[in-house]
This record gives structure tokens, C-alpha cells and sequence, in this order.
């Protein structure tokens, strides 16, 4: 068992109100925490306290009922207003000295960087393979031009109504 669950079944505890089983839990670990065994040992003097004062209506309207109740409850509700409790982790404040802030912006500035590099260079690739596919097409086209008939070169004929297409 954990702190928190101890202290809260701490009253029951002493009071004899828990099963066998979490009774057993509850001893084994007041016994290797030092903290939770003085918080028994406080209720246990607090329920003496009120023990003493003997049952009934009558003792709460006297004051002195209230003057040992305020002397027992005094130091702890005194801790408890200097030392608030502890917030959980997702609602704790986290500090990050200027060094911190410094060298994080830095390496973030370096890997943008890093990557805007990359990025061209990825670009200049890019551009470099669309040339050589338009180079490769071209040689292409000029390859499947057909050979020149007995070694003459085509010639530009313009086109003529009354000749057709040539």
C-alpha cells in the first residue's frame, strides 16, 4: 500500500473497522514508514484525548471541550497552512532557466536550417532530373528520324496545292 491509501484508511484502522486483510496491509506498512506511524501515533493521542472527555452532548457545550481540541489541533493546522499540499504533476509550474530557452532556440534554429538545406538541395535534384529527361527525350526524337534516301538529306518542301504533300 501507498501513503495516500493508508492515510486514508488510518482512522478506520484504529477504530478496528477494517478487514483482517487491509488490517494486515495497513501494519506492514506502518511499519517501514516513518511518516505514516507518526500520523497513527497522532490519532491514536487524539482519540485518548477524546476519549478522556468522556460521550455525550453535554462535554461539547463546556469550554474546555474546545480549549484541548484547539490545543491538539493547533500544530497541525498550522503545518497544513504553511506547507499546502503538494499539486499534481500536470498542474506544476516547470522552470527553465535562460540557458535552457538559449540552447533549445538554438538547436531548433539548427535543425530548420539542416532542413531548409536539405529541402534545396532536394529542389536542385529535382530540376536536374526534369533536364535530363527533356535531353533524353530529345535524343530520342532526333534518333528515330529516318536515314536519308541514297545518301541525299531530306530537304524543307513547302506545301503546294496543285502538288499535295510531299
Amino acid at each position: 500500500m501507498d501513503c495516500g491509501t493508508v492515510n486514508d484508511r488510518l482512522a478506520a484502522f484504529l477504530d478496528g473497522e477494517l478487514a483482517p486483510a487491509e488490517a494486515r496491509w495497513v501494519e506492514q506498512h506502518l511499519g517501514t514508514c516513518e511518516s505514516c506511524c507518526a500520523k497513527a501515533e497522532a490519532f491514536a493521542e487524539q482519540n485518548d484525548v477524546l476519549s478522556s472527555l468522556g460521550h455525550g452532548a453535554s462535554c461539547v457545550r463546556e469550554p474546555e471541550f474546545w480549549a484541548q481540541m484547539d490545543a491538539n489541533l493547533a500544530p497541525h493546522l498550522a503545518s497544513l497552512q504553511q506547507s499546502p499540499p503538494p499539486l499534481p504533476f500536470w498542474r506544476k509550474e516547470f522552470r527553465i532557466s535562460s540557458v535552457g530557452v538559449l540552447a533549445y532556440a538554438a538547436a531548433l534554429l539548427l535543425a530548420l536550417g539542416f532542413a531548409y538545406e536539405r529541402f534545396q538541395a532536394l529542389e536542385n535534384e529535382k530540376e536536374r532530373i526534369q533536364t535530363l529527361e527533356n535531353e533524353l527525350q530529345r535524343a530520342e526524337r532526333l534518333a528515330a528520324e529516318p536515314p536519308p534516301l541514297h545518301g541525299q538529306p531530306y530537304r524543307a518542301v513547302s506545301y503546294a496545292p496543285d502538288r499535295g504533300h510531299l
